[in-house]
């Protein structure tokens, strides 16, 4: 359970990690209804792991400037490099270190927010995040923003 969290948490960070993208800059949340509805369709994840899905999603917030990201999930806070390494007019992928090893995740944008594709959770696992302002609310400092 544990590293499941761990692998959705590193999804949702890379949903900021495209470095002067003014689409990114915002606050962000895990849209826990459209999300669910996608996998569900899907029918290639057992009740088990929707089950764990259902517990986990929703609560995750990500927080980006135009240079850094914050994920925010109840009391853990982190932020993790990461480097561009494909871009799209709607779409770019990244690739990071993360606690096991380089991911990449594909960033797919929408008209009110993004959907956060594949990484540890796998291909066929995406998530939808939903911008709720076009600031930043809470965790990036002023004296951190553009660092």
């Amino acid at each position: 359970m544990k590293k499941l969290l761990f692998i959705l948490i590193g999804i949702i960070l890379f949903g900021c990690a495209l470095k002067h993208d003014q689409r990114m800059v915002g606050t962000f949340v895990s849209d826990k209804e459209t999300t669910m509805a996608y996998l569900q369709s899907t029918g290639k994840f057992s009740e088990r792991q929707l089950e764990i899905f259902s517990r986990i999603l929703g609560k995750l917030r990500v927080e980006c400037d135009v240079v850094k990201c914050v994920s925010i999930l109840d009391d853990y806070i982190d932020d993790t490099p990461y480097r561009v390494i494909e871009r799209g007019s709607d779409y770019f992928v990244v690739e990071s270190e993360f606690l096991y090893g380089k991911i990449q995740h594909k960033i797919v944008f929408t008209d009110d927010g993004y959907w956060a594709i594949g990484g540890g959770a796998g291909p066929d696992y995406r998530e939808k995040f939903k911008r709720i302002s076009k600031s930043i609310e809470k965790h990036l400092k002023p004296e951190e923003l553009g660092k």
